[in-house]
C-alpha cells in the first residue's frame, strides 16, 4: 500500500497515486494531478526545512516553515514540527494550538 505522504489521493475517482517527478494525471481516470503534485512537493520542502531548522535550534525558522508545510497541506508531518518548535520556545499557547491540530482524524 502507498503511504500517504507519498501519495496524490485524485479527487475526482478517489485513487491513490504514487507521488513522482513525472505525476501528470490519475492512472484510473485521468484526471489532471500535476498542480497537486507540485503542492505536495512544495508542502514536503517546506517540512523538510522546517526539521532542518529544528535540528539548527532555529526554532522561529522551524515554526514558519512548519505553518508553510500546514498552508500547503495539512500533514501530520507539518503539526508535529510546528508542535516541537513552539514548544522549545515555552510558547504554549502556540504549541497546544498544533497540538489540537495534530488530533485530527483525516492528517495525511
Amino acid at each position: 500500500m502507498i503511504s500517504s505522504a507519498d501519495a496524490i489521493r485524485c479527487p475526482s475517482c478517489r485513487k491513490r497515486n504514487p507521488l513522482t517527478e513525472t505525476l501528470n494525471a490519475c492512472a484510473r481516470c485521468g484526471c489532471e494531478l500535476a498542480d497537486l503534485a507540485h503542492i505536495h512537493r512544495t508542502a514536503q520542502q517546506y517540512a523538510t526545512l522546517a526539521a532542518q531548522a529544528l535540528a539548527n535550534a532555529d526554532l522561529t525558522a522551524a515554526n514558519d516553515y512548519a505553518t508553510e508545510a500546514w498552508a500547503c497541506r495539512h500533514s501530520r508531518r507539518a503539526a508535529h514540527l510546528g508542535f516541537l518548535a513552539t514548544a522549545a520556545q515555552g510558547d504554549w499557547e502556540q504549541a497546544t494550538e498544533w497540538l489540537q491540530l495534530l488530533k485530527e482524524p483525516r492528517l495525511a
